[in-house]
Formats: C-alpha cells, structure tokens, sequence
C-alpha cells in the first residue's frame, strides 16, 4: 500500500511540474530571443543551432557545412532527439527553441520537488538551477549529482553497493566528461570500504569510456572539439601565466554583478555545508559530508583557476551544496529557519537580478534582435558570414549561413589549423564573402585569429548598430570584403 501511495505521489508531482515547465515556457518564449544578456547566452545558441541541425537535417554541424563536434555528446544527442520530435510537427525554429528550454524547465522542476522539501526551499533549488540553464548540460548533470548525493547522505545506506548507484556514477562524467574528477574524489569518499570505492570508480571510468569511444566512433577524436581548442589556448598561455590567471580570477570572481553573486554563494554555501556537517553525530556521515564537499571543488576549483567560468557552470555546484545544507539544517529548528530566510533571499536576489539585467539591456536587445533580421537584406541567399565572437545567436536567428570563427562549433580540421596558426587564406578557400563583429573595432582589426588577419581596409562597411549600448557587445557590424567575387554579390 506506501509503495502504492508513493507512487501516486510521484505521478502527481511529475504531472505537475510537466504542467508548470509548459505553463513557464509558453510565458518565457518572448524572452528566449533576447540577446546580450538575455535568459540564453551566445553558447546556448550554438548548442541549439547545433541540436536543431541533427534534428532537421540528421547532420552534426553549426552552420550546415561543417561537421562538428563542439558539444557534450550526451546533451547534444538529448536535444537532437527533441528537435527531431518537434519536426514531425513544425520546421519553425521558435517551436524548437521553445521545446529546449521546455526540457530544462522541467529537469529543474524535477531536480526541486523530488530531492529538496518545503516549498520556499524547493523554489529556491529551482531558481538556483533555471537561472544558471542556458540550454546546456550542466542541469543535467546538477539532476544527476543530486540524485548522487541524496543517496549518499541518507544515513546507514552502504552507498555504491546498488546498481542505481553505479549507474548514476557512470552518467556524470557521461553528461561532462570533465565531471570525471569529482565522479572519482565522490566514488572514493563516500563508499564504505574500498571494495565499494572501487566499484564505484570504475563505474565512473565505465562512463569517461563510453563518452571517449563514442566521441572516437562518432568524429573521429576522443574530445569535443571545444575542448581541444580551449585546453590549447591554456598550454599556449603558459609562458604568461601569471598574468593570464589574475585576468581569468578577475572575471570568474568580479566580471559583473551576477558573477559575483554567483562566486559569492558558493563560498556562503559551501562554509554552512562543512558548519552543519560538524554537529552530524555520526563520525561516517560526518566524514561523508567532507569528501562530497572535495568532490565539488575537484570540478569547481580547476575551472576557475583555468578557464572562464560562465554562468552555465554553477547549476550543479550550488545545486550539490544547497542540498547539503538543507539536509543538515532540516533537523534543528534554529538553522531550519535561517536556512528558509537564505532561501527566500536568493530566490528574491535571482528574479530580480535577471529582471534588472533584461530592463537594462532590453534596448540593445531590440537592436541586436533586428540587425540579425536584417542580413538577408544585404547578404544574398548562399552568401556566409564570419563571426568570431557571438556566432550562436545570429547563428540560430539569422537567414544566412553563419561560420564559427571561434572553432568552438566548427570542425576539427579548423581547430587544428587555429592550434597551429594556420588559418591564413580560409576566408577564400570557403568562399566567405561577409564578416560580421559584435563590438567596436580596436585598431582597425576586423579579425585577428589563428594565423587569419583581416583589417578595415579590406572591406567595406554595409550594415551596423551605431546606438549607444549598455552591453559592448550590442555594436554589430556587417563588413563586405573587398576581393574579387564578393563585391558583384550585393
């Protein structure tokens, strides 16, 4: 019979919350076209550009070219799957838009109610989780790292011993392969003995196994081809690393306000986590607590001395850590309360925050939003556009084809060629005749990449936003170039 009821429970509870995903989605669907400093970021695009190509076209590339490979293959095939879903329905891209950010909805819905209780608490899992979305994988890794840790903090469960656990170990560095360390520091402190411990890192090596093979299988390369170019750039920037890690200290901690809410509350979680920890009686959950607490920071900390953290990168830390306070501070009366003002608190600072930011930027929105809608005005049809720096949202609005310049979401014969400063004479051997910029020019380079330089006398300027803007990444300008081939297209 309570196998029955909890059954009817979850049923309800995931009714609901499909129901609230729709309801929330079919609300937000103005905004999710907002850019700079919108509910999406530019990465975000990339990834739904990328999925929208998969689902339409079975093909794996960003601008209908080239084949990439700059996306975690796990939530790249998860959003192919239902933009293949939606195409039975509808080729519109703001249905598919729609429909991926349905699906992040919801996992945060599902992470909030099912692992988190009372619903001051759970609404502010659920902001910590949506605010920090962005159409990337990290929410469902943050579904996955607390389904670990709900496990684990359960108190005189032998953690490791169940399939489910094992399972849910393999996934995480499934869904990130970079999750590989945390996946191990957790198999080895929360196990019971080292019999267990073992079990669960080799399932979480099982796991790095399947992703590099399917990766090798699928593209020829064991990593995404993102993360070649991004690890690249941190050996290549070695000789200054002292200066290049302050510069990357600067943004991670102090780029803008909400970075630097984001930074601040992993520290403020983080210290109540190992606070409460120290009043668990028990010696094993205590000790417990700790290594889940090193587990983060094994993923958190590399990430930002390395590289720039985006937004995207907090859902799971926060997600883990609130976890772990709430656990602790449900059974005593005077840190239950607290923790339900600190709820409050963050839930408040989150929708206001990102209500401030879109009232802020809502006229570079506008403006970024019809420059966009305008390239097929001054680009032929088959025309391309280079774009170094903001390639995603263009990438999934406009009705031109846009080249990723970055090599984020290009293919790996262009990253290899970015690696070895070889990209001298791309723009001609691809045809490109158009290169688009999203802030103002410095010294009159247009592009300066990889080997590829082009500056502001090689091409004409033929569409820009001359506007004042907040954000410095709202000057968008269209140049043609000047070379033979391109200037008969307008």
């Amino acid at each position: 019979m309570v196998s029955v009821v909890s059954a009817l429970r979850d049923s309800k509870q995931t009714l609901l919350v499909t129901l609230g995903a729709l309801l929330l989605t079919a609300q937000l669907i103005p905004v999710l076209r907002a850019y700079p400093n919108g509910v999406i970021d530019d990465d975000g695009y990339l990834y739904a550009q990328i999925a929208y190509n998969l689902g339409e076209r079975s093909q794996s590339s960003f601008d209908g070219i080239h084949t990439t490979s700059g996306y975690h293959l796990f939530w790249g095939l998860t959003l192919g799957g239902v933009s293949k879903a939606v195409s039975v329905l509808t080729p519109v891209k703001d249905v598919h838009l729609a429909a991926f950010f349905f699906v992040g909805v919801w996992l945060c819905g599902m992470v909030a109610v099912r692992a988190f209780s009372g619903a001051v608490v759970q609404l502010s899992a659920f902001s910590l989780l949506l605010f920090g979305y962005s159409l990337t994988e990290t929410v469902l890794l943050a579904a996955v790292l607390v389904a670990l840790v709900s496990r684990a903090l359960k108190p005189g469960r032998v953690f490791g011993a169940s399939p489910a656990d094992l399972a849910l170990m393999a996934m995480v560095p499934l869904v990130r392969i970079d999750a590989l360390p945390l996946a191990l520091v957790f198999a080895v402190g929360t196990a019971r003995d080292w019999r267990g411990a073992g079990r669960a890192a080799a399932a979480a090596l099982g796991g790095a196994l399947i992703n590099v093979s399917l990766m090798w299988l699928v593209f020829g390369q064991p990593f995404p081809v993102s993360a070649v170019i991004k690890v690249s750039a941190m050996i290549q920037g070695l000789p200054q690393a002292a200066s290049n890690l302050a510069d990357r200290l600067r943004f991670n901690i102090s780029a803008s306000k909400a970075q630097m809410l984001r930074f601040g509350l992993v520290w403020l979680l983080a210290g109540l986590a190992w606070w409460l920890s120290r009043g668990v009686m028990d010696r094993e959950q205590r000790q417990r607590r700790l290594w889940i607490l090193a587990a983060v920071m094994a993923f958190y900390l590399p990430h930002l001395f390395l590289i720039r953290v985006r937004g995207w990168y907090y859902p799971p830390i926060h997600a883990v850590l609130w976890l772990m306070v709430t656990h602790d501070a449900a059974a005593r009366v005077r840190w239950r309360d607290a923790v339900r003002a600190l709820a409050v608190a963050v839930t408040v600072l989150y929708v206001a925050a990102t209500a401030y930011i879109n009232v802020t930027y809502r006229d570079d929105q506008i403006r970024v939003a019809g420059f966009v809608a305008r390239l097929g005005e001054y680009v032929p049809p088959g025309g391309r556009i280079f774009a170094v720096d903001g390639s995603g949202y263009p990438g999934f609005f406009a009705t031109r084809t846009i080249i990723n310049g970055d090599g984020l979401a290009n293919d790996a014969t262009y990253a290899a060629r970015l690696r070895g400063g070889r990209l001298a004479g791309y723009l001609d051997e691809e045809r490109v005749c158009f290169v688009m910029t999203n802030e103002r020019l410095r010294d009159d380079v247009l592009v300066n990449i990889g080997g590829l330089s082009l500056v502001r006398d090689q091409a004409d300027l033929i569409a820009s936003i001359d506007a004042e803007a907040v954000s410095r990444f709202s000057h968008w300008q269209l140049f043609r170039l000047r070379r033979s081939g391109c200037v008969s297209e307008h």
